[in-house]
């Protein structure tokens, strides 16, 4: 687990949207890209089916994707 001066990071997800509305997300342990948030967004089409929790990304859709940081504890 990585730690900032203030944040214990827990991990990361990438989140998925199709057409600006979230779809859902994929658990990471290190983070898929250099910058994350809005300023990260990846645009994609689904070469195949992307399955996340009950939804799914289906074949030839376009969706962009976040990287986003879940943080823990204060570390104060």
């Amino acid at each position: 687990m990585e730690t900032t001066q203030h944040f214990q990071y827990l991990c990361y997800h990438r989140e998925y949207f199709v057409n600006r509305k979230y779809v859902g997300y994929i658990k990471l342990d290190t983070p898929d890209r250099e910058v994350q948030g809005y300023n990260g967004r990846q645009y994609g089409t689904a070469t195949e089916d992307i399955v996340l929790d009950k939804k799914v990304v289906k074949k030839g859709q376009e969706y962009y994707t976040e990287c986003i940081t879940i943080c823990g504890r204060t570390l104060k």
